[in-house]
């Protein structure tokens, strides 16, 4: 749920507009978050959790470019924010995987 209020919070409180590169926070906890829990709660392998996590994070950016060409909405700022997003992205994902096989390591 962390990943929707994040999302609602930024719309809420205008941070997407106000703050630059306010869109890759929730960029990287959405994706981590996911791949986390992919990897923790549905026993995908660590590979597969990174990798089906920023291939649904793709489709999304995908998304949200096309929404952007065909109903001129104003989501992306152009090619570099398309690759920050799937770059933090990316971040994310082996960042929150990596901690929790790091807690998991610990606590045996």
């Amino acid at each position: 749920l962390s990943i929707f209020w994040l999302d609602m919070a930024g719309n809420s409180f205008n941070l997407y507009d106000s703050i630059f590169y306010f869109d890759l926070i929730p960029h990287f906890h959405g994706t981590g978050a996911l791949a986390a829990i992919l990897f923790g709660a549905f026993s995908f392998s660590a590979l597969s959790a990174v990798g089906t996590a920023n291939i649904i994070h793709m489709l999304l950016e995908a998304q949200e470019f096309y929404t952007d060409v065909f109903f001129k909405t104003h989501n992306v700022r152009g090619t570099f924010d398309v690759v920050n997003d799937l770059v933090v992205g990316v971040l994310g994902t082996v960042i929150y995987i990596s901690l929790i096989i790091l807690w998991r390591k610990f606590q045996k």
